[in-house]
């Protein structure tokens, strides 16, 4: 016995049904390939809420262990660096020059396990979740910027004590954690960015139409 499963919206369902009767007209809007008129008659519906369907995702399976991966890539990195410029000295901007460029080289690996929790978020369709990562990653973004506008002001002050023969490896070394520091920033916006939930999904959460499976024998 050949069966074919159908996915129709109800509303679909509701518009093709003549007054009165159960069964289905043929209509351009419920055609489908693959699927006659006769059989779409003889189907037997059954109705599975938005919800339902989310349960029901392949990729699902995969998700405690991408979050567990993205948690990793976050939180290791940002603790082997907090350990690595012990004892702290905030007082001191020669410090902060270094605890800043050493925190800048930990940025891609932090960005790329939150790219990995939102990218979860957005194919397993948890728009809360979402919401959550989008105002942490917009958070993250705002203090990389205070951030890199205290590193400006610090490796200004540092340099001043800077022996002639190392000012050419500091400016260098300046530079590149700048640009780390801008581009972790950039990353973190548009992986907040990508938080977004677009409003019809943010409608479809409330008050979505059930979907039909359509089962033809």
């Amino acid at each position: 016995m050949n069966e074919e499963h159908l996915s129709i919206r109800s509303e679909d369902l509701r518009r093709s049904a003549a007054p009165g009767r159960p069964e289905l007209r043929c209509k351009k809007r419920v055609s489908y390939p693959g699927v006659s008129c006769a059989n779409m008659r003889k189907g037997t519906f059954k109705l599975f809420s938005p919800s339902s369907l989310r349960e029901m995702n392949p990729y699902r399976p995969l998700a405690p262990a991408a979050y567990l991966v993205a948690v990793v890539l976050i939180v290791f990195p940002l603790f082997d660096s907090s350990i690595a410029v012990t004892p702290w000295h905030v007082g001191s901007a020669q410090w902060r020059f270094g605890a800043i460029g050493l925190l800048s080289n930990t940025l891609m690996i932090v960005s790329s396990g939150a790219f990995i929790a939102v990218a979860t978020a957005v194919v397993l369709q948890q728009h809360r979740t979402r919401r959550l990562l989008g105002v942490g990653s917009w958070s993250v973004a705002a203090l990389l910027l205070a951030i890199s506008l205290a590193f400006v002001l610090d490796a200004v002050q540092a340099g001043a004590g800077i022996r002639s023969d190392m000012v050419v490896s500091y400016r260098l070394a300046s530079i590149t954690a700048g640009v780390k520091l801008v581009v972790g920033m950039l990353s973190f916006a548009f992986v907040a960015r990508g938080c977004r939930v677009p409003p019809r999904a943010r409608r479809g959460a409330i008050a979505s139409p059930p979907l039909v499976m359509a089962k033809h024998e």
